[in-house]
C-alpha cells in the first residue's frame, strides 16, 4: 500500500485530519528523515529551484544541542540528495539574540519552539551549553492548553473552537508579563478590564431574514385570524345540525 506525503499548503482541510499528522520530528530533533526529504522538496520547489541540484549554500536551524547522529543524517541528506556546496547549522534564538542585542555580550535567552523551551546563559558573546537547561514544553503544549481551556469554558462553541482557532488566538493576543502578581492584580480591576478585554467573534451562520414587508405579514395575519374565525362557525354549525 503506497502512501502520500502532503506537506503545509497542500493539505486541503487540516482540521479533518488534525490528530492523523505526524512530524519528522520527535519533539524537535528529526528522525524521520524520508519525511524530511518530502518537505525539503516541498521548500525547494516552492522557492523556484528547479535545477537537478541546489547550487546554494544552506543555512539550516536546528535543535539546541541536536545530537550528532541527526545533524550526520541531515548532512547526509543535503549532500548526496540535493548535492548543495556547503551547509551551515546554527540555533535560531541564538541569531535572534546577536540581531536584536548586537552589544550586550553577557544575557540570559529563553527559546520557546514547538515542543521545548531552552534557557541558554550567553557569557561574553557565547552561549553556555554547560550551564542550559531544556523544558520539555513549548507552543504546541500551551496551544492545546488553551484549547481544552476555551473549550470547557464555553461548551456552547464547541465545534468552533479548533486547534487552528485556539493557535491563532495564542499568536495574535498571548504576552508574557514580567511581573505575573502584578498582572493578575491588574486584572482583577473591572475598569481595567473593561478597557483592555479583548473579545472574539467566532464564525456563525446568521438566522434567515424574513424578506416579508410589515403590511405583507399584517395581512396574512388577518388572513389566518379569518379563516379562524370561519373554521369555528362551521363547528357550531355542524354541532347544531346534529342536534
Amino acid at each position: 500500500m503506497e502512501t502520500e506525503i502532503l506537506v503545509a499548503n497542500d493539505i486541503g482541510n487540516i482540521e479533518a485530519v488534525r490528530f492523523q499528522l505526524k512530524s519528522p520530528h520527535d519533539e524537535n530533533v528529526v528522525t524521520h528523515f524520508e519525511a524530511q526529504e518530502t518537505m525539503f522538496d516541498y521548500t525547494f520547489s516552492h522557492l523556484g529551484i528547479n535545477t537537478p541540484q541546489v547550487d546554494h549554500p544552506i543555512i539550516l536551524t536546528e535543535a539546541f544541542c541536536n545530537p550528532n547522529y541527526s545533524r550526520q543524517l541531515m548532512s547526509e541528506l543535503l549532500f548526496e540528495c540535493y548535492g548543495v556546496p556547503s551547509v551551515s547549522y546554527c540555533v535560531d534564538g541564538l541569531l535572534s539574540y546577536h540581531r536584536n542585542n548586537p552589544k550586550k555580550h553577557d544575557g540570559l535567552l529563553v527559546n520557546i519552539g514547538n515542543c521545548t523551551t531552552h534557557v541558554i546563559p550567553i557569557l561574553d558573546g557565547y552561549a553556555d551549553a554547560a550551564s542550559s537547561r531544556r523544558i520539555r514544553m513549548g507552543g504546541l503544549h500551551l496551544t492545546k492548553f488553551l484549547w481544552r481551556w476555551l473549550q470547557l469554558r464555553f461548551p456552547l462553541h464547541l465545534n468552533a473552537i479548533t486547534i487552528s482557532r485556539a493557535e491563532e488566538i495564542l499568536h495574535n493576543h498571548m504576552y508574557i508579563a514580567e511581573d505575573y502578581m502584578s498582572a493578575i492584580s491588574k486584572w482583577s480591576d473591572v475598569s481595567y478590564y473593561e478597557k483592555y478585554v479583548r473579545r472574539i467573534q467566532l464564525p456563525f451562520v446568521a438566522a434567515p431574514v424574513s424578506t416579508v414587508s410589515v403590511e405583507q405579514q399584517r395581512e396574512r395575519r388577518k388572513e389566518a385570524a379569518r379563516r379562524l374565525v370561519e373554521l369555528n362557525a362551521k363547528k357550531r354549525e355542524e354541532k347544531a345540525s346534529h342536534k
